[in-house]
């Protein structure tokens, strides 16, 4: 059942954004061709100087697509937090009378969010490459070394970003997703609540953070303990810069899969335990 539900999610969210992110692709690639083809033209010597109208049309273009990708990601947050705004109204009556569980339900929303984000962001690596790959007959792209980490170490910790990158993206959506079942509590003030839930559950995680950084910073002062576990890390991988960056990497994924869960667990209780959609 849970693949009925993504495929009506993702048509439902396709249809808007599909002809956006065609849209914003077919505007980005014009500029990034009419870039390159100027860049071509004085690479070949037949364009002297550019001229103003065609600087100003350039400059156009570029402020455009800047737009374009900006007003890309947040459609995308936009109508996936919508997605699951609308199922805490009058659009979970069917839904919720569906063979499906509320875990379902949340899971369903989420890997479509999540996905339409990575989506956007590969576009924009792609736009990227257009404007970066050399032209036919310049010099070729230069790719400078890290010093202390091979090829295969530095995949091994892009790989890894990207893994952190792909929870972060999860960790925001379900944050939202708490907030808006949390103001789905009080069903005639939803909106209304699921702002100030947002703001107020924001606010609680952030003094929460700064205790513990200020906690963490005395005990540095005092007794040096952060220091003393960096250097023993350090020592403890044999010196290896790329297994440090591996660790730290591996604790911000690790406390990001723990934030996720506990957020999960109790969005999903407040769905199946809690939910009023009067």
């Amino acid at each position: 059942m849970l693949n009925k539900l993504l495929k009506h999610d993702f048509k439902a969210t396709g249809q808007v954004l599909l002809p956006l992110y065609g849209g914003v692709s077919i505007l980005v690639l014009l500029y990034i061709f009419g870039w390159r083809m100027v860049e071509h033209l004085q690479a070949s010597a037949l364009l002297a100087g550019i001229p103003r109208w065609l600087a100003a049309v350039g400059g156009l273009f570029g402020f455009l697509s800047v737009l374009g990708v900006l007003a890309l990601f947040i459609c995308c947050m936009v109508v996936n937090i919508l997605r699951f705004y609308r199922l805490l109204g009058d659009e979970g009556y069917l839904m919720f009378t569906l063979p499906v569980t509320a875990a379902q339900q949340l899971a369903s929303k989420l890997i479509v969010a999540v996905s339409w984000t990575v989506g956007g962001i590969l576009l924009v690596f792609l736009y990227g490459f257009a404007m970066a790959v050399p032209l036919p007959g310049s010099a070729p792209m230069e790719v400078y070394p890290v010093p202390g980490i091979t090829t295969l170490q530095l995949a091994g910790a892009l790989a890894l970003a990207a893994l952190v990158a792909l929870a972060g993206i999860a960790c925001g959506f379900l944050f939202v997703y708490l907030c808006c079942a949390v103001g789905g509590q009080w069903p005639q003030h939803r909106l209304v609540a699921s702002v100030a839930s947002f703001f107020i559950i924001q606010f609680v995680l952030q003094v929460a953070l700064m205790v513990v950084m200020g906690v963490a910073a005395f005990g540095e002062v005092t007794t040096g303990w952060l220091s003393g576990i960096s250097l023993n890390v350090y020592n403890l991988f044999n010196n290896s810069l790329a297994a440090v960056i591996y660790a730290m990497l591996g604790c911000i994924l690790l406390i990001m899969v723990v934030f996720g869960g506990i957020v999960w667990a109790v969005t999903n209780h407040f769905l199946s335990k809690k939910l009023n959609l009067a």
